[in-house]
Formats: structure tokens, C-alpha cells, sequence
């Protein structure tokens, strides 16, 4: 009997090695990146002079002296001071223009909607 309770505990005990790498909990690894989502509705304006306009990019020169590379798409539109439709061909490089960005799902700022060309602050 006292041999039988032996045998079962050993045998008990060398199945909890196996057990145990079961109930581990995987971790990210120490360089992993974890990307935000988008702000979803969040846009801002950006102020300055144009640098460069094609077909994919905006380029501007911002009020204090930053360069804003933005995204333009087929959404994009173009807007002079009363609202209406302007084709981008209207607005000439340093222009000083207004653009609406929203970030896109890659994390890029995405032109909404520019404005331009508008009057210097006063």
C-alpha cells in the first residue's frame, strides 16, 4: 500500500514539469512598437506659406518656421476666402494659405481642406 502512495506521487510529480510552460503568459517582445490608433474627428489648421504643391504632397513653411509635409488625396479640396471651389493651379508657391488636416491611419497628417491664398494677419 505504502508502495502504491510512492509510485503515484512520483508519477504525479513528474507530470507537473509538463503542466507548468502551459500556463505561461506570452509577453511583447522588449522592442515591439504599439501604435495609437488615429484621433478619429480631431482636426487642426495649419498657417503659413506654400512651398510646394503635387499631385500627393503639400509642402508648408508654418508661421514659426516649421516644415509641414501633408497628404492630398482626391478629397482634397480647395477653398479661397468666400468659400468656393478653387483649382489648386489658382494658388501660387508662398502664398499664404490655411490647411485643415485630420491624421490618417498610418499616423500621416491628411490635407482636408486648404485654404488659400488669404490676407496676412493684421
Amino acid at each position: 500500500m505504502m508502495r502504491r502512495r510512492a509510485l503515484s506521487a512520483i508519477l504525479l510529480l513528474s507530470c507537473c514539469p509538463f503542466l507548468a510552460p502551459a500556463q505561461r503568459v506570452r509577453r511583447a517582445p522588449a522592442n515591439a512598437t504599439i501604435v495609437a490608433p488615429p484621433l478619429a474627428g480631431v482636426v487642426v489648421s495649419f498657417h503659413g506659406a506654400l512651398k510646394e504643391l503635387s499631385k500627393k504632397t503639400i509642402l508648408l513653411a508654418t508661421d514659426d518656421n516649421q516644415l509641414v509635409t501633408l497628404r492630398r488625396t482626391s478629397k482634397t479640396r480647395f477653398l479661397d476666402q468666400s468659400q468656393q471651389k478653387i483649382k489648386a493651379d489658382d494658388i501660387d508657391l508662398d502664398d499664404r494659405v490655411t490647411i485643415e488636416a485630420a491624421e490618417d491611419n498610418d499616423l500621416k497628417l491628411l490635407a482636408r481642406d486648404p485654404r488659400g491664398p488669404r490676407s496676412p494677419a493684421a
